[in-house]
């Protein structure tokens, strides 16, 4: 990728800010991807979502029931490197 570097207006700097915060994003990232709804208006964006699974996944933390930490109760390590 090119780096590019641009002068942006307080109020265009932190509605930027803001929403990159919003999406969980860089703010490279809703450059980008603003950039390419206006200059290729209609087309299917080609940015993709740069959040890492463990980003996206965190609404499944904790949601299966059973022991909170397997390692704390010898009987679930029986057998276990054998």
């Amino acid at each position: 990728m090119k780096v590019r570097s641009m002068k942006l207006p307080k109020e265009l700097e932190q509605a930027l800010k803001t929403r990159a915060r919003e999406k969980g994003v860089s703010d490279s990232f809703v450059m980008r991807e603003a950039l390419a709804e206006y200059l290729v208006p209609g087309k299917e964006n080609a940015t993709h979502d740069p959040r890492s699974f463990a980003a996206m996944t965190t609404d499944l933390a904790g949601c299966v029931e059973g022991p909170a930490d397997l390692s704390t109760n010898s009987r679930h390590m029986a057998g276990f490197g054998r």
